[in-house]
């Protein structure tokens, strides 16, 4: 089943419509908040969570991880020809006509944000790994906003609904082609120059290691941005009303925010113009939230360094915790030979900062599908301590360690 579902809102812009399709089919109406959750009509889309799951017993899988798109149809790569890498891409470029227009790729920083544009009409944005040179671009992976009123909106909907996936492969002359859903017959993607704004900023390294706290109507929004990646909490009257988090970039002059993992009420795709004097965070119309500046301090961890299993002793049960280079994660509690507790799911570290998204767990109809927290005392030779949000019962403990062998 799905765990996220979402639905589409819109904002009145000098006669046209700013809307966004977000990550899977819509099943609420719309909401009064707007592109960061205000009391004002100033909406793209809201996405919601179904707190239930379907697994019963035994551990099963639920959902998929929705920010990585690696796979695909299989590519039948041209003579002399090799799939392309992340470096082989530029940071703007052309892929020629579609739908009667040009369409763009934008990559910004090449950290696993991606997005199709008609410039200033319709954007796509997906996350990847860029794995053997595939973009996936699919209402299970990507979000789409845009300007309602041109058809080639429409269009681009479509295809986001049917999906489609990229593949790009550099010929044996060294050239840059793509060829659309596993076809044999490929195009020449071509670099090109997008003019920058001095009122608005370029670079997404800009952003990184700020926080930025930022008023919305009776509402604050806080972000904080490590590299490449975000994490949003939205507080009304000092309380956390919903946080989310996962990729950032700027691309053409926007910046693009898709969360991973998020608990309440979350937009599904974000996108402001920055203003680099104030950081004020701006829109179409007369979306515009005053922001203030500070800097974002932790202690950066390595993902790599978190690559393994993990042990605990709690409340006599024996805890096990597996974290795969691969993203995924499994935790176990047994009691004797009885299991008390199992979830399996995908997981990332920003910073100092864990989140976990749970695709499947003993007691479905019980299981908390995102928990946050922050990793503290870490030595990847002996444990750390992980103050979690994860309410389930029995609870994960805090204190992990190496397990020990003779």
């Amino acid at each position: 089943m799905n765990f996220r579902k979402v639905c589409n809102c819109a904002k009145i812009i000098a006669a046209a419509s700013l809307v966004s399709v977000a990550l899977s089919a819509c099943s609420e109406k719309p909401s009064e908040s707007n592109v960061e959750h205000g009391d004002n009509d100033k909406s793209s889309s809201s996405v919601s969570k179904d707190k239930s799951s379907d697994s019963k017993g035994d551990v099963t899988s639920s959902d998929s991880k929705g920010d990585s798109s690696s796979s695909g149809p299989s590519v039948d790569i041209p003579k002399g020809a090799r799939a392309a890498t992340l470096e082989d891409l530029g940071k703007n470029m052309s892929l020629g006509e579609m739908f009667g227009t040009d369409i763009y790729l934008a990559t910004g920083a090449k950290l696993g944000l991606f997005s199709l544009w008609v410039p200033d009409t319709a954007w796509i944005v997906t996350s990847s790994d860029f794995d053997d040179g595939v973009l996936e671009f699919s209402s299970s992976t990507a979000a789409i906003m845009g300007l309602s009123g041109p058809s080639v909106l429409d269009s681009m909907k479509s295809l986001l609904s049917e999906g489609v996936t990229i593949n790009f492969v550099v010929s044996d002359e060294d050239s840059l082609q793509y060829s659309m859903d596993g076809g044999k017959t490929y195009k020449k993607v071509t670099n090109v120059n997008v003019k920058t704004n001095p009122a608005k900023m370029s670079k997404s390294e800009d952003l990184k290691g700020l926080r930025l706290n930022c008023k919305n109507g009776s509402q604050t929004n806080v972000y904080s941005f490590y590299e490449g990646r975000y994490y949003l909490e939205t507080k009304s009257d000092g309380k956390v009303e919903a946080w989310s988090a996962g990729y950032y970039d700027i691309h053409r002059s926007y910046l693009l925010m898709k969360p991973s993992f998020f608990e309440g009420r979350t937009v599904a795709l974000s996108s402001f113009f920055v203003n680099p004097d104030d950081y004020t965070l701006s829109f179409y119309g007369d979306v515009e939230n005053k922001c203030e500046k500070s800097e974002l301090k932790f202690d950066a961890i390595a993902k790599s360094d978190l690559v393994n299993e993990w042990e605990a002793v709690d409340g006599g049960m024996e805890w096990s915790l597996e974290y795969t280079s691969k993203g995924s994660y499994t935790v176990y509690a047994r009691k004797g030979g009885d299991t008390k507790q199992a979830k399996e799911g995908y997981w990332d570290i920003y910073g100092d900062m864990m989140f976990m998204h749970a695709t499947g767990c003993l007691e479905g109809s019980k299981c908390t599908q995102d928990v946050k927290g922050v990793i503290s005392d870490f030595d990847p030779k002996v444990g750390f301590e992980f103050d979690h949000s994860d309410p389930d019962e029995p609870v994960m403990p805090t204190v992990w360690t190496l397990p020990q062998y003779e």
